[in-house]
């Protein structure tokens, strides 16, 4: 597929989302206050960021797959290299900074190490109801939990069918998180199951846009569905509801944001300049798994030094070591690990 600098700056714009929920910077803005009304409404939970995360994987994933699916390499074999390239993508980073974080004794490492390296935290934190230092790791494993299933899903299920497939998943989203949020206080939004609808959306996008007559009728829709949507999430914020409208706990929060997140990844590639093509949001893009997946301990390790009294110097401080081991740890060891994925292509070409 062809690379779109504009989807990296969407990565940007997601991680940028998730670490300013985690950092509960929101918190500042409280009070019922016309400004602080107003940024409540506007700032998107960490949620939402995840959940383009979501979808930009379903749709990249899925036309990648796609498309190799053309080619003339045996779909056990095209099911071989995606899961090589997803692991050295993913991997290596991963249990080095598990590595790490073992060695200098960060909290939960040790009592959770086997949820953490078989990438099952978030069932680990639904089992438990509760958060961990290293909790944020759910969405991680969520991905790797997806990727074990849509694969083999996408490539051996029959073409005719694959729209019934798509629709299944993202119906199960909803329909999941509903008997989920029956035997849960809070966390069935981790679950993989309820993460589907994510995932399908993504699907369905990048299965449309294979074919002009499919894609004009997802583009019809999705001008329908996106201002339905857009008018769904934010008074859904203003009202200061659950997240729902009498359907359950928010059972339909991630199918909302989705589609949110869908049209974005829409108006992105129909774009060809302006915001998504600013240099330092690429950048920001390209390093955003790095920035994800150290946020949370770098965070806690700054806390427990006790630098500064003063909030602001501790944010700075924060941010600037978050930048600066994401883009050392890209450009020195994540693109290097990533250099072998050239021997596991999805063609013969």
């Amino acid at each position: 597929m062809k690379y779109i600098k504009g989807l990296d700056a969407l990565r940007a714009l997601a991680v940028a989302i998730v670490v300013i929920g985690h950092s509960r910077i929101h918190l500042f803005f409280t009070g019922s206050g016309p400004v602080a009304r107003i940024v409540q409404v506007l700032l998107p939970t960490d949620m939402f960021g995840v959940d383009v995360f979501f979808v930009l994987s379903g749709f990249l994933i899925s036309s990648v797959l796609l498309h190799a699916d053309k080619g003339n390499l045996p779909k056990i074999i095209l099911v071989r290299n995606f899961i090589v390239r997803r692991t050295l993508r993913i991997f290596p980073v991963y249990y080095l900074t598990l590595l790490i974080l073992w060695i200098i004794q960060y909290p939960d490492i040790h009592q959770y190490l086997g949820w953490f390296l078989t990438y099952t935290s978030n069932i680990l934190c639904f089992k438990t109801r509760s958060w961990n230092a290293f909790s944020h790791s759910w969405s991680l494993s969520v991905e790797e939990q997806f990727y074990l299933i849509w694969p083999w899903l996408l490539l051996y299920v029959n073409k005719k069918y694959f729209k019934y497939l798509v629709a299944v998943f993202i119906l199960t989203g909803p329909v999941s998180s509903f008997i989920s949020t029956q035997i849960s206080n809070g966390f069935s939004p981790i679950l993989t199951p309820n993460c589907f609808d994510s995932f399908g959306i993504g699907a369905l996008y990048a299965w449309c846009s294979m074919q002009p007559g499919r894609m004009k009728r997802f583009k019809n829709g999705l001008s329908y569905a996106f201002p339905i949507a857009c008018f769904i999430y934010f008074s859904w914020k203003l009202l200061e509801t659950t997240g729902h409208i009498g359907f359950g706990d928010g059972i339909f929060n991630r199918t909302i944001n989705s589609v949110i997140a869908v049209w974005m990844i829409d108006y992105i590639i129909k774009s060809k300049s302006g915001f998504w093509e600013i240099p330092i949001l690429i950048q920001i893009g390209k390093i955003s798994y790095g920035i994800y997946l150290f946020h949370i301990p770098i965070s806690m390790i700054v806390n427990s030094l006790h630098v500064s009294n003063h909030l602001y110097v501790i944010y700075a401080i924060k941010l600037s070591a978050l930048l600066l081991i994401s883009y050392v740890s890209y450009y020195f060891f994540e693109l290097k690990v990533m250099d072998l994925k050239k021997k596991f292509t999805y063609s013969t070409d």
